[in-house]
């Protein structure tokens, strides 16, 4: 077997910052090296759009103050949970319905779920969850990577109490965030 030859491929030939062509190897796809392959075009569908919003106040500690669900969610996971539920009162299910529902309705429902729980009932939430349990079993596919969180109630006796490790970790992060009021004007 024999090496791929590195020397064929073309110089990247970007703009570098002293205004001086890239002299490294570009790749195969766009013939830009891997520091020139281009921005990012950004997250394209609904799930990774999401992800890309939360993963943006992961410095923050979540687990503290949680983030409250956009509009479009709450009403579509509400207008899905009433559906799935006439679906699933039936004497007989029809699981390629349900898992059709699921499917169009899936970030909705995930988002929401919590939020379900506290403002309509466990059933309610016990009913998404065994929906959506049921279909990723179906469909082979893992749990969505994200979790859209209400603040939510505790039941009398069972509220933990902050840990020493939260306490230091929110020190932490509001030692180091800078309030907008107290960053210096782009002119100064």
């Amino acid at each position: 077997m024999t090496k791929f030859n590195l020397e064929t491929l073309p110089l990247c030939g970007a703009k570098t910052r002293s205004g001086l062509p890239c002299k490294r190897r570009g790749n195969k796809k766009n013939g830009k090296c891997k520091l020139h392959g281009g921005r990012s075009t950004g997250a394209k569908t609904e799930l990774g759009k999401i992800v890309v919003a939360r993963n943006a106040h992961k410095e923050f500690p979540h687990d503290v103050i949680n983030p409250i669900l956009d509009e479009k969610h709450i009403q579509q996971s509400l207008n899905a949970y009433v559906k799935l539920e006439a679906l699933m009162s039936k004497t007989t299910l029809d699981w390629p319905s349900i898992f059709n529902l699921i499917e169009h309705n899936k970030i909705s429902l995930e988002a929401a779920k919590y939020f379900l729980l506290d403002r309509i009932s466990t059933e309610a939430f016990l009913l998404i969850q065994t929906a959506l349990d049921n279909y990723y079993q179906e469909v082979g596919e893992h749990h969505l990577s994200f979790h859209a969180y209400t603040p939510m109630f505790m039941p009398y006796g069972l509220y933990r109490e902050m840990t020493a490790e939260k306490q230091k970790r929110i020190n932490k992060w509001a030692k180091g965030y800078v309030l907008p009021w107290e960053k210096p004007l782009p002119w100064e």
